[in-house]
Parts: structure tokens; sequence; C-alpha cells
């Protein structure tokens, strides 16, 4: 099964669930582009979650604070992770009910929907279930035709449309104006308000700024510069542009609607400060075995924009000049552009071990990239006997250490979300035998 796009399929199932009209009971931020949905996404649940909140009197009770639904994919571990409650994700047993009901509903009607749309309607069901205040939803791939956009526009609090560039050019376009086109489609009338990333293209921005207007919705166009400074002093570099989006949705929410009465500024610098994303430019003590940790860093970049963001990072904080070589654990999906991803990372002197991921649970469509194809692009930009190439992803940590130049650095394993997402999962199962002795 590949990824499918539209919304029949969807509708259908939504349509013979137990809520039919669930979704007009969810004030959904929603939030599309191409690189940095999910930290816009984290960004927006770790504030709202630590907003104090109105109890039905009106008087304010401190400890009483917002439920926020986040569903944001792909899973890093497995597919309950893509939906969380307050930073909770869906327990197991909870989740193989909602999808045990769906699937039900799928084989009765013969509605043939794919993975992705039954994971989506798990998280609607379980976020309407719970009665949260809002639900955080990252698009999948694209925006008119990906199964979340069946959101209806008055569901809508607000849409976001973060940097776009090309990606998935097999199902949304070769072209950057094609790709914005079909991410524009989430914006739809009766939108409370569009947030457009400045720092994209002019072509793009027109492209947004007129579907907007022939939906008659208001839009912002949300620059770093305009965002008090004293609020992004303390984001890392790569994070600026993604946090100057989430807060300009908090404003606009505290500011210019009713669903946020309440917010201060201590809100909004706590849920700033203890806002994580796994798997992005992450940093930990990886155990790769019971005995023995290593420092490491993880980061699931996989196109050129998120390529450019890591490799900045590495240059400002883990390469001390041009000459100072890393070490690298690399694996990437078929289809990826790889000379465009690698050429922003790697220099000449560093050491990669090429590795292969697991297949990925419910995405049966995703294939990793062969090690031997992977080999040809990494040679075009490191030396030739830097370069191992090791398909045992529990080896892939040993091998790095034992070949590794710069002992001051952390390891960086990067190139898929998958890859990252399968090497957290052999981490805390190292963990978990540690604790458990």
């Amino acid at each position: 099964m590949s990824i499918k796009l539209g919304l029949q399929r969807i509708h259908q199932l939504i349509e013979h669930s137990p809520n039919p009209k669930l979704l007009s009971s969810l004030n959904v931020l929603h939030v599309g582009g191409t690189n940095g949905k999910g930290s816009i996404c984290s960004y927006l649940q770790s504030i709202l979650m630590n907003a104090s909140k109105n109890n039905d009197s009106g008087l304010v009770e401190q400890s009483v604070h917002y439920k926020v639904g986040k569903y944001c994919s792909p899973h890093l571990i497995h597919p309950s992770d893509s939906i969380t409650i307050n930073s909770n994700p869906i327990t197991m047993q909870n989740y193989e009910k909602y999808m045990s009901v769906l699937n039900d509903i799928n084989s009765r009607h013969g509605i043939q929907a794919s993975n992705f749309e039954l994971l989506t309607c798990v998280a609607f069901q379980w976020f309407y279930d719970n009665k949260v205040d809002f639900a955080i939803i990252e698009v999948g791939v694209g925006g008119e035709n990906d199964a979340t956009n069946i959101i209806p526009g008055e569901s809508k609090l607000v849409v976001n449309l973060n940097k776009i560039s090309l990606d998935h050019t097999n199902l949304l376009g070769s072209t950057l104006e094609e790709i914005a086109t079909e991410k524009s489609g989430i914006i739809k009338r009766n939108v409370g308000k569009v947030f457009i990333n400045g720092n994209n293209t002019n072509i793009v921005k027109t492209i947004l700024t007129n579907k907007c207007k022939s939906e008659n919705v208001p839009y912002q166009i949300v620059n770093v510069e305009d965002v008090d400074p004293k609020l992004l002093q303390n984001a890392p570099g790569y994070q600026k542009e993604n946090l100057a989006m989430a807060l300009s949705n908090i404003q606009y929410l505290h500011k210019e609607t009713t669903h946020l009465p309440r917010l201060t500024e201590t809100d909004i610098l706590k849920g700033m400060t203890t806002m994580e994303w796994p798997g992005r430019l992450q940093r930990l003590d990886y155990q790769y075995t019971k005995d023995k940790n290593t420092p490491v860093l993880l980061d699931g970049a996989h196109n050129e924009d998120g390529a450019k963001q890591l490799g900045d990072y590495l240059d400002n904080h883990c390469r001390k000049g041009p000459s100072t070589s890393l070490t690298f654990v690399l694996a990437m999906t078929e289809g990826k552009d790889v000379s465009g991803i690698l050429k922003n990372v790697l220099r000449p002197k560093d050491v990669v071990v090429i590795t292969q991921f697991d297949s990925v649970t419910d995405m049966p469509w995703i294939k990793t990239m062969s090690a031997e194809k992977l080999y040809s692009n990494v040679a075009q930009c490191v030396l030739d006997k830097n370069i191992l190439i090791e398909n045992n992803l529990k080896s892939t940590i040993p091998i790095a250490l034992f070949n590794k130049i710069n002992a001051d650095q952390p390891l960086v394993v990067f190139g898929s979300l998958y890859l990252v997402g399968q090497m957290l999962n052999l981490h805390q199962k190292n963990v978990m035998k540690v604790t458990s002795h």
C-alpha cells in the first residue's frame, strides 16, 4: 500500500463512525508547510498546556490548565506516539481499541482507507472523547488532499504555513509553485486566521496570500523581526522561525479571540523552555548496550532545507572550524534528494557509517535506500577511506565509535526520521535493561 491522497475515504470513515459530527466540536490549530511543522506543534502544545484557564464561574483556577491534543506524523517508535494529550501518548490499550473499531468500519464498508487515514481518525476520535480544549494537527503530506484537511474551516482556529520547499515531488508536483498550491489547500473559508512564514519565497507568499484573499480569510506574514526579541533570545537559531510562528498563533488566540483569556508571559516562557521535540537535534547519552553509552545527536533531517539547518547547527556548535571532522551514522528513505541533503552536512574528512533502517510499522510503502546506492553519493562528499557500511542497526554505534576521529563531539545520527525512531527504540530497550537490574 502506498500513500493515498484524497478526502473521500476519510470522509466515509468519519461518516460511519460513532460520532460523525465530531470535527465540528474540535478547536483546531492546523499546521502545514515543509519543514518545522513538528516544532511549531510542540511549541504550541507546550505553551497552551501551561496556560491557566477559567472555570465555569469565571474565576481563575490556577491549578486548572488546558487539555491540548497534538497529532504529528510520522511516528518515531510506534504509531500511537503520534497522538498525545498534554504530551502523554494515547495508551496502547486505547489505541488498539479505537483502531479495531475503525478497521471494522473500513472492512464492512469496503472503504480501503490507508493506515494514515485510520490513524488520523483515531486522533480525531481520541481528542473528541477526551474533550480537548485545543487540537493541534500537523498536515501529513501536502495540504488540500491530505487526510487532515477533512477538518472544516469553521473548526480551524488558525492555519499555519511554514517554510515551503521541494519535498514529496512525486506526489505534490515538481515545482515550488505546484507544491505551494497544493499546500495552500488547507486554507478554507471561515478559518480564523492564517499565519505564513515570511521566509518563504515571494512566489510562494503570493500563492498563499492569494488563496487567503479568495477564501476571504485574514492572514499575517510572520517575520522573526516582528516578534518580541525577549521571547526569542534563548531559542536556538534553527528554532527562531518556528517559535515566531507559534508565538504569533498564541498572541492571536489571546488578543483577538476568547479562547485564551488568561495567558501570561510566564505561561509563554514556561511553555517555551519545557518544549520537547524528540528526533530533532536531540542530544542524549545513547545506551547502545546495557553497560555502555555515548553522547549522540539525533536529527531526522530528510530534505535539503532540514539538512541546511542541521549543517548550520553542526558548524556553530560541533565543528571548531572547517577542518573539524565529525562521525555520522546515516540512512535515508528511497526517493530522497540525496546529494541535496548530504552537501549541506558532510565535510571531506568526516567519517560516515552507512546503514539501513528496518521496515516501518504500518507504513509498508516506506523503503530504506540501499547502502550501496547511498555509498556512491556519500563518496562525492567524504574521502572514500572514511566510509563504512553496516546494515545491522545494533552494530552501527560501536563501529562509529571505533572509527571516531573527534572524541570531543557527539556521534551524529541523521538522514531519516525512521532511522532516528528505530535508534531511539534500541536505546530505550537498553535503558530498560539497565533499570531492571
